[in-house]
């Protein structure tokens, strides 16, 4: 009797695990593993390091420039985008057959990452990779907006963070806005989306929308590595200076607009190892325009960094350049970090950022070949120094 109760209640744990996984997939979350137990960053540690050799050095990147997009094609696919390239190139070609590959290999790739992490390691990279589900549904919004083909859509997506690509792919099939925007009232999106709905009340312009998402990510980034664990500790300055650059790029873009100092700064992430102090936040937000708050900067480290980016901007009210030097500077220094702290968080997401980094230069070349843009300007759009 009792080996039949032992045998019948492993088949309820299995009926469960089952369930749970189904309703989790209908739902369109991904289903959590477990991630209990300590965490196992030598392990994790040591697979990434097996990727690195796997990116593509600054001279491939810089001969890729020079190429046609057949034979950037072929480079690609000759490399760890193999088998993305190899799926996908029956169907499409050039610079859609290089992005669509490029997503799926980014989704896969996370995805692995977090799948050989435990303990407290999984739980902040699943943090960490959440900035994908913002992504995607900033992604959703913009092709309901111009009624992009589903399809389209599908290969725009990252199938990393929380929810699987499932539920995008159901949330752009909604009639309109509204529909999606009560669907997503089950999710943390609900919240600051209708907060924005109901001051805006059109969804005709979605920049305010896209800054909410933004802001929500970086806000659960600063909650989730806040804490005295050795995990935590080390990452710290590698957040901070990812959320300081996010802080800045917000408050020029305000600063441009000229928004109210208050407004500014309510729209700004507050983080633990921040560079700049609550006090210098305030100042920052206070002072009267784009110029102004460019000379408060030249006492800090980030100006070398991004003068040339704020000269630009004053000159010609465009802040494209500025974005991708702040960019650049959030990154700036995450090897070396890495390096001091081999047994820790920081190595792998040194290597998401460089990935990610990757990943955008071969689009940025992908793309700017397929528009016939000089090479000088693909170069400077991958290295804006």
């Amino acid at each position: 009797m009792g080996k039949f109760r032992d045998s019948a209640m492993g088949v309820l744990k299995i009926f469960d695990a089952w369930k749970k996984r189904s309703d989790a997939k209908r739902a369109g979350k991904r289903p959590k593993k477990r991630s209990a137990g300590a965490s196992n960053f030598p392990y994790v540690v040591a697979r990434v390091k097996a990727m690195k050799p796997s990116l593509f050095p600054r001279d491939t990147l810089a001969k890729m420039i020079t190429m046609d997009l057949p034979q950037i094609a072929r480079l690609v696919g000759e490399s760890a985008y193999r088998l993305e390239i190899d799926s996908l190139a029956l169907k499409y070609r050039g610079a859609d057959l290089i992005e669509h590959a490029l997503n799926l290999n980014l989704g896969r790739t996370l995805s692995k990452i977090v799948g050989w992490s435990k303990g407290e390691l999984r739980e902040l990279l699943e943090i960490y990779v959440s900035k994908y589900d913002g992504q995607n549904l900033k992604t959703v919004l913009r092709a309901k907006l111009y009624a992009a083909p589903a399809e389209e859509l599908e290969w725009a997506l990252i199938g990393a963070g929380h929810y699987e690509i499932e539920f995008w792919m159901r949330l752009y099939e909604k009639a309109g806005y509204d529909e999606i925007l009560g669907e997503l009232d089950k999710t943390e999106f609900g919240a600051p989306l209708r907060e924005v709905y109901e001051e805006t009340g059109t969804w005709d312009n979605l920049a305010p929308y896209e800054e909410a998402i933004e802001r929500l990510y970086f806000e659960r980034l600063a909650a989730g590595f806040t804490g005295e664990t050795k995990a935590k500790e080390m990452a710290r300055s590698f957040i901070g200076k990812m959320i300081d650059a996010m802080n800045l790029k917000t408050l020029f873009t305000l600063k441009n607009e000229n928004v109210p100092a208050e407004d500014i700064l309510k729209r700004l992430v507050i983080a633990e190892n921040s560079i700049f102090k609550t006090e210098e936040w305030k100042k920052l937000s206070e002072v009267e325009n784009l110029a102004a708050c460019g000379e408060f900067l030249r006492r800090h480290s980030v100006y070398k960094y991004i003068a040339e980016g704020l000269e630009e901007a004053l000159e010609k009210k465009s802040l494209g350049t500025l974005g991708r030097l702040l960019k650049r500077w959030a990154r700036t220094g995450t090897g070396k970090f890495s390096y001091s702290h081999p047994l820790s968080i920081v190595p792998v997401l040194d290597f998401i950022l460089q990935k990610q980094r990757e990943i955008d230069n071969i689009r940025i070349i992908a793309r700017g070949r397929e528009l016939k843009l000089p090479e000088k300007t693909i170069a400077f759009l991958v290295w804006p120094e």
